[in-house]
């Protein structure tokens, strides 16, 4: 069984140029390069944000790129951005394969410790894809 695995930083759509601009599309053209069976992505917001002008597309930004690729995908939430039920923040996944079914698993936060004010509640995303009898994909992104 051969199989490409790819883990992919987001960062939220964010090229690495400044000044940063969301660009979906830089990212769907990096991992259509890369030919990946599976891909974990971390940092990926559920929604577009439409404060934003740079960023034009409609619909989740998951199955913008699921389309641009030809793939499946699905989304695991986190967090919602500046607390707003409208911006839910966290993993998502892709995959050549269907998608037989996903969940969210949240991880228990920490003791709260005052020194760090950066710290975001994690999850993870649990998928099972139709692939060799069935495959268990697990995605998530720590601090």
């Amino acid at each position: 069984m051969d199989i490409k695995v790819v883990t992919y930083n987001l960062f939220s759509g964010f090229g690495i140029e400044k000044p940063y601009v969301r660009n979906y599309d830089n990212c769907i053209k990096v991992l259509s390069e890369i030919d990946a069976d599976f891909i974990g992505l971390q940092e990926i917001g559920k929604h577009p944000r439409a404060d934003l002008p740079e960023c034009s597309i409609k619909g989740p930004v998951i199955s913008y790129l699921a389309s641009g690729l030809g793939m499946y995908g699905c989304f695991a939430k986190a967090i919602n951005v500046y607390d707003d039920p409208n911006l839910p923040y966290g993993n998502g996944f892709l995959s050549k394969y269907p998608i037989i079914s996903a969940k969210t698993v949240v991880i228990p936060d920490p003791p709260k410790d005052e020194d760090d004010d950066r710290y975001e509640t994690r999850s993870v995303l649990v998928a099972d894809v139709d692939y060799a009898g069935g495959i268990r994909v697990i995605v998530s992104h720590f601090g």
